[in-house]
Order: structure tokens, then C-alpha cells, then sequence
């Protein structure tokens, strides 16, 4: 893992670094790289933990793209009606409520209900290769975005990772959980869950803990080879 440290100075001081593999890649560790987590801004810093994907194997460096977002809350206030109050409001601090005009009690004055937003304004977004060693976010260089690696094929990657056909189809299971049934809209699926639908096999990205499963099938290649909760990994010749 590559540190990289962002220092954002004078600019806005609390937000999100969003860093996402423009393909996955197996590390050095042999951990296959999807997707990472959001990387909080505090006070106009971060740490960010990123998997190193500079010459990966001893070949290809990988691109990630990194976005950069502040976060500013907003705050509505609202009658009961659903009509919203933008004139003064003040706190009743005994029981937390919120009243119009001079508060709780004087003339005139009716409560409101407080309403919470997040609005995220866009700093940056660049494609750039994270280096081997820990570095600045400024020393990252930009390159243009890669083509999705997706001809690698499965046996392929599992060479990769581990050099060894022996264990080719235990380290290819440990990755990706095969699903012997078909897609089915009814059916709850989990992260790294494949699944065959419409002549092509798709791997979940993230998972949907309801009773109903994802809210839309994957999409049809020949449209996109993913979406936000799958992800094509072998492309079929009836694509429905």
C-alpha cells in the first residue's frame, strides 16, 4: 500500500477523495483491486491508503481516477405543512426544536421541522498511475483515462496473482463466488457474487442487503460493460 497525503491549504476545508481503479488489477499481495473506499478531508488533509499500481507484476502501471469533492451542509426549515420558512429561526435548547422569529413562546412564533442536506461541489478529477513509494497528492501525474482491462480472462488473472496453474481454480474461487442459477430479479446478490444473464457473465461490484435484490439486471454489453453493481468479466453472443 502507497500512502499519498493531500493538503489542501486555503481551500475548502472538509470533503471527500474518491479514488477508483479505471480497471481492476491484482496487487503484489495477490488482493484484486475493485473498488475503495471514500477517503475523508478534514480540516484540508487526508491520508489516503491506495494499493500501489505502478508497473503492476513487474508490467503494466494501472490508472486510478481520483476525484475530489467538498461537502457543505444545507440547511432548510419546514412547517409542518411542507411549506418551507426562510425568515429568521431559533433553537429551543431544553428540547431541541425549532421556531420561527424569536423562538418558542413569543408572538407569532410556530415551530419548524429542520431539514439536512449534503451538497458536494467538484475540486478535481484527473487519471494518474499511484506510485510504488509514499509521495504528495501533487507529485501524482495526470494521464489520460486506459481502456478497461477486461480481455484478460479469468485464468489469466489467476496466473497472475499467483504463478501457479496448479492453483489456478482455488485462488479464481477465493476471488469470485459463481453462481450456479441464473440472474434472477428476485434473488439478493453479494459483492464478487457472478452471475450468467442474457448470454454474458457479469460480477457484482457492491452489495444490496434487501429482500428484493439489485434494482435493475445488468446492462446489455453491447450498451455498457458495467454499471454501479455489475461489472462484465466474459461477454456472451446472445445478449438478449
Amino acid at each position: 500500500m502507497t500512502t499519498i497525503t493531500l493538503n489542501l491549504g486555503d481551500l475548502p476545508k472538509q470533503g471527500v477523495v474518491i479514488v477508483t481503479p479505471d480497471h481492476i488489477f491484482p496487487t503484489d499481495d495477490k488482493i484484486l483491486v475493485t473498488l475503495l473506499k471514500p477517503f475523508i478531508i478534514t480540516n484540508g488533509k487526508a491520508s489516503m491508503e491506495v494499493p500501489a499500481s505502478q508497473s503492476v507484476n513487474g508490467s503494466e502501471s494501472i490508472s486510478y481516477t481520483w476525484e475530489g469533492y467538498t461537502i457543505d451542509e444545507i440547511v432548510q426549515f419546514f412547517f409542518s405543512d411542507g411549506t418551507e420558512w426562510k425568515g429568521e429561526v431559533t433553537e429551543e435548547s431544553r428540547d431541541r426544536t425549532w421556531w420561527t422569529g424569536q423562538g418558542k413562546g413569543t408572538t407569532g412564533s410556530r415551530q419548524v421541522n429542520r431539514v439536512t442536506e449534503e451538497s458536494r461541489t467538484l475540486l478535481f478529477k484527473f487519471h494518474a498511475v499511484c506510485p510504488q513509494e509514499d509521495s504528495d497528492f501533487t507529485d501524482l501525474i495526470t494521464i489520460p483515462q486506459q481502456t478497461p482491462w477486461l480481455g484478460i480472462g479469468l485464468e489469466r488473472l489467476a496466473k497472475i496473482i499467483l504463478d501457479d496453474k496448479t492453483n489456478i481454480n482455488n485462488i479464481v474461487s477465493n476471488i469470485i463466488n459463481w453462481k450456479t442459477d441464473p440472474y434472477d430479479e428476485s434473488t439478493q446478490y453479494n459483492t464478487r457474487d457472478a452471475v450468467y444473464y442474457n448470454g454474458s457473465t457479469w460480477l457484482a461490484l457492491k452489495d444490496v442487503n434487501q429482500p428484493a435484490g439489485f434494482p435493475e439486471p445488468p446492462p446489455n454489453p453491447d450498451e455498457a460493460i458495467s454499471n454501479e453493481y455489475w461489472l462484465l468479466i466474459a461477454r456472451g453472443v446472445n445478449n438478449g
